[in-house]
């Protein structure tokens, strides 16, 4: 699901309503290569997963802001996963206790703090636990230009936010056709989101670093990194983009698929909350 996620909002900077459709290129760090197709039209938007080549979607993430929820759906399994903001809470709580209950029982790591003198092993402690703080500002530095498709785009690297970082080439909305005041979809999404609920989903850059990119214009080309890692963890290049009417099925989870619970730790939590009701357009399984 996190990949899903942040597959999303590496994607956020091309969506505008009255119907997009985004094909990309993504590579791995382990040459892994999918070609994500992203349609987005007002409060919806829908991600298809795929490998190169691939006949059809692995996964597909849907965001229905009408519903304030994403399902995750599985066509081979034909199955789908409700998420709500109720659940993301659950989740959160579970993630927050189990990482409390490890720092009081796990010996191994009991010694390796007890070793620490006591201010690091405060900051230490802190670092196991969610975080439950809303990400921190990005800041993109200008270090060159370049050129991604027909789209001449500027070169921006973040710094400031631990060794992690993101850098983009972004082109100018008008270059593209589109603004950012489009970004309606992704919006909604930013605004159901808890700060407890960044850690669920993916971290401090899936939701930090879209707004930023935003202002900076159209990302053309993203780069991820990872903490201490100089080599890209993903490397997303947008390929085309085009307006037209889109079927509102898109934005729908297909009649017959069997609904699955969001898969949790274990714990002495309540039971799951009730699932949001499926997309307007169809029936319940």
């Amino acid at each position: 699901m996190k990949r899903l996620v942040i597959a999303a909002f590496a994607l956020a900077g091309a969506v505008a309503p009255g119907g997009v459709v985004m094909d990309s290129t993504v590579e791995s760090s382990s040459g892994k290569v999918e070609t994500p197709r992203l349609w987005a039209e007002g409060s919806s938007f829908r991600l298809e997963s795929r490998e190169k080549g691939a006949a059809s979607a692995a996964a597909v993430l849907l965001f229905r802001g009408d519903r304030l929820a994403m399902y995750v759906i599985s066509p081979a399994q034909k199955s789908y996963t409700i998420i709500t903001p109720q659940t993301l809470d659950e989740t959160s709580k579970t993630m927050e206790m189990l990482a409390r209950n490890r720092l009081r029982t796990d010996t191994k790591l009991q010694a390796m703090l007890a070793a620490l003198p006591p201010g690091k092993r405060a900051e230490v402690e802190r670092s196991l636990l969610p975080k439950r703080a809303p990400p921190a500002k990005l800041r993109f530095n200008l270090v060159g230009t370049g050129k991604v498709g027909q789209w001449p785009c500027q070169k921006y690297k973040q710094t400031g936010v631990g060794g992690s970082r993101v850098e983009v080439c972004t082109a100018k909305w008008a270059d593209v056709g589109i603004a950012a005041a489009d970004l309606v979809a992704f919006k909604k999404f930013r605004e159901m989101l808890k700060p407890e609920h960044f850690a669920v989903l993916g971290g401090d850059r899936m939701a930090a670093w879209s707004e930023e990119q935003m202002a900076l214009g159209f990302a053309v080309e993203t780069l991820l990194f990872d903490e201490g890692s100089p080599k890209p963890s993903s490397h997303t290049i947008v390929n085309t983009i085009k307006k037209e009417k889109l079927d509102q099925a898109l934005f729908d989870v297909p009649a017959g698929y069997e609904e699955r619970r969001l898969q949790r730790p274990a714990s002495p939590a309540k039971g799951p909350n009730p699932p949001a009701p499926p997309p307007a357009g169809r029936t319940k399984p």
